[in-house]
């Protein structure tokens, strides 16, 4: 079902994805295997947080990197999203 939801992610996404359904397309990745694709797509939603004026809090996507980095093997990448999570 990774391949239906990936299909409605895509039907959501009308002009720049916004922060949190950047973010449910990383999980897809994670899901997936695709560590990699899961931490670029949480940097876009961190990016994408930056020019959204709602109020959740852009450090929860860099904690979510973090994690996404983390057990990816990259605990240096890992350890500055974290860092920078605790700035925001």
């Amino acid at each position: 079902r990774y391949d239906e939801a990936a299909r409605r992610y895509a039907e959501l996404a009308v002009g720049p994805p916004p922060p949190a359904l950047l973010a449910r397309q990383a999980r897809l990745a994670e899901l997936r295997g695709d560590p990699a694709e899961a931490a670029r797509l949480l940097a876009a939603a961190v990016a994408a947080k930056d020019n959204e004026d709602r109020d959740d809090p852009r450090a929860w996507y860099r904690v979510r990197r973090g994690e996404v980095l983390l057990t990816s093997g990259r605990p240096d990448e890992a350890a500055a999203e974290l860092t920078a999570a605790l700035a925001d």
